[in-house]
């Protein structure tokens, strides 16, 4: 059962606000507070401030949102409510296609991430990755191809790179004759962007760019100076703990200079069809999620976190399906450990087996037998898990009396 939300204790509040704010607490069905946490307020702080500034949310994941699964619609859910266009980060080449832009394969450039690659390289961005050249040359050009669709939405196309490499960049459309070099650099500390052109572009794109130990994090598809983001950090087969390959200093340093409020890890589906129902996997299980979250937490204490777990699964069992038994377990440990070091908790798996289970979801179409939602299932997703979040910011702002 989620724990109720903390009794408002700043200010004197009338019975019938208090019997309001004892309602919103009612609806959090599937997302529950530790007593040690600070109920997301770090996060809504910022969304009270977003008509002014921007605020931005990491969302990491495996699979289950690559390609801008699931955090389109948890983007659009709050961008309606609180302002804000543009997708914000993409990576330059992904095996998951894109509603509102086309990728080329990029072959100049090598993909590595934290979770298979952490071993080869130490470069990674804030999202665990990192692209390289294929060939090593100071002096060659490196290739990077897109299709922006006219349903994107934006403002301005950046390129993000690590800030201790020497790019020489350049940009073209198919109507240019010649390349145009890039005319704005934004500095930051442990990151560089490159403007691409001075407003939203659309159609055929082409960068390029060469120097001394070129290292690209990626694209940033920025909006309005207000309103939020939601940055989509998914990466296929991952379980979460290649985060903590990541810099400290660079994730400590993005998060200020990019005003991330809340960082969401959703994951666990990975782990499920290997888990034993013993000790041994519940410290295993504990051990890689207790790491990481203390990271995040150590080195970016200005945001708030959200943990969600990892939803329903099953499998061909001879001619039957049937559910993983071990999907309970994980999400009672993963809930366990975000309870433990202070962290919100999604219970995505109590919101499956509520309407159902997976086995119903796949025959509703909403989700896959492997967990993997449709389209209509990260719509119903969404919808839930911003409704709650939302149902909660409203609670702080009675408890806060602002």
């Amino acid at each position: 059962t989620p724990l109720a939300l903390k009794k408002p204790k700043r200010i004197q509040l009338p019975d019938s606000v208090l019997v309001l704010y004892d309602s919103l607490s009612a609806t959090l069905k599937y997302l529950s507070f530790s007593p040690e946490s600070d109920l997301l307020e770090s996060f809504f702080v910022r969304l009270n401030n977003s008509g002014k500034q921007s605020v931005r949310i990491w969302y990491y994941g495996d699979s289950q949102v690559e390609g801008d699964r699931i955090t389109r619609e948890v983007r659009r859910e709050l961008q309606s409510r609180f302002g804000g266009y543009g997708l914000g980060f993409i990576p330059i080449t992904n095996p998951a296609t894109y509603m509102d832009l086309e990728l080329g394969k990029q072959p100049d450039w090598k993909k590595y991430n934290c979770f298979q690659h952490r071993k080869k390289t130490q470069d990674f961005g804030p999202s665990g990755l990192v692209f390289l050249p294929a060939e090593d040359s100071e002096k060659k050009w490196n290739l990077i191809q897109l299709k922006v669709l006219k349903s994107l939405k934006y403002q301005q196309l950046s390129l993000q790179c690590n800030s201790d490499t020497l790019h020489y960049v350049e940009w073209k459309t198919p109507k240019d004759s010649t390349w145009r070099p890039v005319k704005r650099v934004i500095s930051q500390k442990k990151m560089n962007a490159y403007c691409i052109g001075d407003s939203a572009l659309y159609g055929p794109i082409q960068i390029r760019c060469k120097g001394k130990s070129l290292k690209v994090y990626g694209l940033n598809f920025e909006g309005s100076t207000g309103g939020v983001y939601v940055d989509n950090f998914g990466i296929r087969g991952h379980s979460g703990d290649g985060l903590k390959a990541i810099s400290n200093e660079l994730l400590g340093s993005i998060s200020v200079e990019h005003r991330t409020g809340l960082v969401i890890f959703h994951y666990g589906n990975n782990m499920v069809p290997y888990l034993k129902l013993d000790a041994k996997s519940e410290k295993w299980v504990k051990g890689i999620f207790r790491s990481v979250f203390r990271k995040y937490k150590s080195n970016c204490p200005q945001m708030s976190f959200l943990v969600i777990g990892p939803g329903d699964m099953g499998f061909q069992d001879g001619t039957e399906m049937t559910c993983y038994p071990s999907c309970a377990s994980l999400n009672t440990w993963m809930r366990e450990v975000a309870m433990e070091e202070g962290m919100a908790y999604f219970d995505f798996y109590q919101m499956i087996r509520d309407g159902g289970g997976i086995l119903k979801w796949r025959e509703s179409h909403i989700a896959s037998l492997d967990g993997h939602l449709g389209p209509s299932g990260q719509r119903m997703f969404a919808k839930e898990l911003t409704k709650e979040l939302l149902n909660a910011y409203a609670a702080f702002k009675i408890r806060t009396g602002e």
